[in-house]
């Protein structure tokens, strides 16, 4: 590997401090549980909502089109046709940036949100997209010249080839995939493009609901909520003592038991083989 690609490999490596599945799992249904029970709408937050929204509007969007990407929206996964992988998916959009100069969104689900539009919904969408997981853009197109693939699709088999493996271990948390690790690795990407007071809010909008829809394997209702005991800078560490006991005795029974019980109405138990499974992904 050359000392180009070692830097370029650190410089995505969030390290998040999660090394083993079993935390992993655990870390999702607190989550979850806290997303579960947040009201949908907290009236005293609302101005953070809007200003977060004002941003991606205002600022954010701009870039992208200087950019000189196109950016198109779809009422199906744009990138789900062809897989039902998520490290797969990201390839095929990270292809569809690089070879076409564009970017697809996915514009269902966002009709409900207490506070963005529908049109703030998918902008957001898209600022999230671009300057998080499509920042893989560069090695990937790198990768894509070394194959000989920059005037031709590739294979299935030659995309599952490009960029690095992602592992819940020190030194292999790399990558901005369509994972729960990978929306981790984001959300962290995207925190050091807003100001310090709209970080909580991408909180919710990001690890709240990917940690959702992990548990209770469905979108869950959007929401205008701080969730509160997390550390949002060390992903995965907890600052609230009942959360941190909780998610504790989470870890033992994920080791134990083959059935949890969670606190989320929609979903009340949840296998463990199942969300240890999901999470690996």
């Amino acid at each position: 590997m050359l000392i180009r690609e070692i830097i370029t490999e650190r410089l995505i490596d969030e390290d998040v401090p999660i090394r083993d599945t079993s935390h992993m799992a655990a870390y999702a249904i607190v989550v979850a549980e806290a997303y579960d029970a947040a009201p949908q709408h907290d009236p005293s937050v609302t101005r953070l909502w809007q200003d977060f929204a004002q941003q991606n509007r205002t600022v954010m969007l701009g870039k992208i089109a200087k950019a000189g990407v196109k950016v198109e929206y779809t009422p199906d996964d744009p990138y789900g046709s062809d897989t039902d992988d998520p490290k797969m998916m990201i390839r095929y959009m990270l292809w569809d940036m690089v070879m076409n100069q564009r970017l697809q969104i996915y514009a269902g689900h966002s009709d409900n949100h207490p506070v963005f539009s529908e049109e703030d919904n998918v902008i957001f969408r898209t600022v999230h997209d671009y300057f998080t997981h499509g920042r893989l853009r560069a090695m990937f197109k790198q990768q894509l010249a070394k194959m000989g693939l920059l005037h031709r699709r590739p294979t299935p088999e030659q995309l599952a080839a490009i960029l690095p493996t992602i592992k819940l271990d020190l030194g292999g948390n790399i990558g901005h995939t369509f994972t729960m690790r990978g929306e981790i690795n984001a959300f962290l990407t995207h925190s050091r493009l807003v100001s310090p007071k709209l970080v909580p809010v991408l909180f919710t909008e990001v690890v709240g609901q990917v940690c959702y829809h992990v548990v209770a394997d469905n979108f869950p209702v959007q929401k205008a909520a701080i969730l509160q005991g997390f550390d949002y800078k060390r992903v995965g560490q907890i600052t609230a003592p009942a959360i941190a006991t909780r998610m504790q005795q989470l870890i033992a029974a994920l080791a134990s038991e083959p059935t949890i019980h969670v606190k989320i109405a929609a979903r009340p138990e949840v296998k463990s083989a199942d969300i240890l499974a999901k999470v690996t992904r």
